[in-house]
């Protein structure tokens, strides 16, 4: 897999709105309350989305793995990845305490099942 990281908030050198498009991510968007872009990332499951692991209004993680595409959001911060390595979700998905996985505990070296 190629673990290419296709948008980064910090490195906005490309728009949000051009990868949504893309990638079909709608309604992700930068401009609005944290309120709303908590709906946003749920909403995002009925897409095929599943949510990795979360700390509830603070950081989510969500995968699509049909798509390859793994959404990162910490405190409003979007990060996103296109064909991300196993690797990578499971550095992600060690990034919450391990009462917060969910769907991510097969990504996640902490769990006897973990993949890494």
């Amino acid at each position: 897999m190629s673990d290419s990281k296709i948008f980064d908030q910090k490195d906005s050198s490309v728009e949000l709105s051009e990868i949504v498009k893309e990638y079909d991510l709608q309604p992700l968007s930068l401009e609005i309350f944290r309120s709303d872009r908590v709906d946003e990332l749920w909403s995002l499951t009925d897409k095929g989305f599943r949510p990795l692991a979360w700390t509830p209004n603070v950081k989510y993680l969500l995968y699509h793995e049909e798509k390859g595409i793994l959404i990162h959001d910490v405190e409003g911060d979007i990060y996103i990845w296109k064909d991300p390595s196993e690797e990578t979700i499971g550095e992600q998905v060690e990034q919450y305490p391990k009462m917060e996985v969910s769907v991510g505990e097969k990504y996640d070296s902490r769990f006897d099942w973990g993949c890494r």
